[in-house]
């Protein structure tokens, strides 16, 4: 195996050990509870659930964080658990497989072992919980919302989804950041090359799937309720692809209650410089869930 170079540390919230009898309890304060997912081919996915606040946890929501990312999403992720677990809806956060402190080597992976992760993700909280499929959300972030949609398309079924600055055409959005002589010439000598401005390592393995995925013109086009946010100044995922595929999707029901879009004007892909919009996002999100019956599965 290749010598990997761990993602660039983050700071997690204090977590305590899983106690897997009884499940996570509804508590009285939101306190993130550690555990380890098993994936189908025995990596253990880091992870952390916030349990719902003074309710039995009937609902829950998966977190997919972006591209060599952290289960946190820098802080936003965290903003969103908490504001779920306030409303009664249990939160899990997971880091993917190869990203510290999952296990794994994340350059060799493809984008195919992740959405095969998510789909193991989901199948541990449905377990853990109790929960049909139309009990459980889904949020995305970048290229976890094209993770999430891949998901979709092998049959994978949630109750409604929240795309946030989302990366569903990585073919065009993403692969030709990558694909640059520096880049290739680095891959050719040394196998690997570090993403920009992290410790991450990358092989033509992943790279090879942003170049090969692309969910198309109507990949917002989903048979589950879905809300999307971006924002106007996010300079990694052009918003203007995104109001493209918002156009396709109302085209098809213009009248649907069961799709909303939200733009943040001036946001970046991280929804900052204000704070403002992680309050308004973290609103947006826990509303639109809780809004939305529980679907049968």
């Amino acid at each position: 195996m290749r010598p990997r170079m761990s993602a660039q540390a983050c700071q997690h919230a204090p977590t305590r050990d899983l106690v897997p009898t009884p499940l996570y309890a509804p508590t009285a304060s939101p306190e993130p509870v550690s555990a380890k997912i098993p994936t189908r081919d025995g990596f253990r996915l880091a992870a952390e659930v916030w349990p719902s606040v003074g309710a039995d946890p009937h609902r829950a929501v998966v977190f997919v964080h972006g591209f060599c990312g952290n289960r946190s999403e820098n802080g936003l992720f965290r903003k969103l658990a908490e504001e779920c677990s306030a409303k009664g809806l249990t939160a899990v956060l997971y880091d993917w497989r190869g990203l510290a402190p999952s296990e794994g080597d994340f350059a060799s992976t493809s984008l195919d072992d992740h959405v095969a992760d998510f789909q193991q993700v989901v199948q541990w909280t449905q377990q853990q919980f109790a929960l049909d499929s139309g009990a459980l959300s889904a949020v995305g972030f970048s290229l976890g919302a094209a993770v999430i949609g891949c998901a979709l398309r092998e049959k994978t079924t949630v109750g409604s989804l929240a795309y946030l600055s989302p990366a569903v055409r990585p073919r065009l959005d993403m692969w030709p950041r990558y694909n640059t002589p520096s880049i290739k010439r680095e891959l050719a000598e040394n196998g690997v090359v570090e993403k920009p401005g992290t410790s991450v390592l990358l092989g033509e393995t992943i790279l090879t799937s942003l170049r090969e995925t692309d969910l198309g013109s109507h990949a917002l086009d989903l048979e589950v309720p879905l809300l999307v946010c971006h924002g106007t100044a996010d300079t990694r995922i052009n918003c203007e692809g995104t109001r493209k595929l918002v156009d396709a999707r109302k085209r098809r029901a213009p009248k649907s209650s069961d799709f909303d879009y939200w733009e943040f004007s001036g946001a970046s892909h991280s929804f900052r410089p204000s704070d403002s919009w992680w309050d308004h996002i973290a609103s947006a999100v826990t509303t639109w869930f809780s809004a939305r019956p529980s679907r049968g599965s």
